[in-house]
């Protein structure tokens, strides 16, 4: 099985996963099959990915907040993560955000890749 026809066939079904389709296959470089895929160090990759994700402009992440509807994950990174009021930041606040939703659908992506390969 070639993982990574594998991987396109089912980003083609899953199109909730294109904002972070190429990131992910990156990672899928040296994985030869779902073994590999299972049993490579993924909850660090995973991490890496994520913030690899978050925009670095403030233009970028007011564009993110505007158009996204995905801003209650900036209140789930404040519950998860705390907030600093003396050093406040409201851009740091929408990147704590940002890295809390591409961690949570990265994640997701790569459990739902797994169903799909054991289906």
């Amino acid at each position: 099985m070639n993982i990574n026809n594998k991987y396109n066939e089912f980003i083609k079904l899953n199109s909730k996963y294109e904002g972070v389709a190429v990131e992910f296959s990156d990672y899928l470089y040296n994985i030869k099959d779902i073994y590999d895929l299972k049993h490579y160090s993924f909850s660090d990759r995973l991490h890496e990915l994520a913030d690899g994700l978050v925009d670095v402009y403030n233009q970028d992440l007011l564009n993110w907040v505007e158009s996204s509807h995905e801003v209650r994950y900036i209140n789930d990174a404040v519950d998860e993560y705390g907030m600093d009021a003396n050093n406040f930041d409201f851009y740091d606040l929408i990147k704590m955000g940002q890295y809390q939703y591409y961690y949570e659908l990265v994640n997701e992506l790569y459990n739902d890749f797994i169903d799909f390969l054991e289906n």
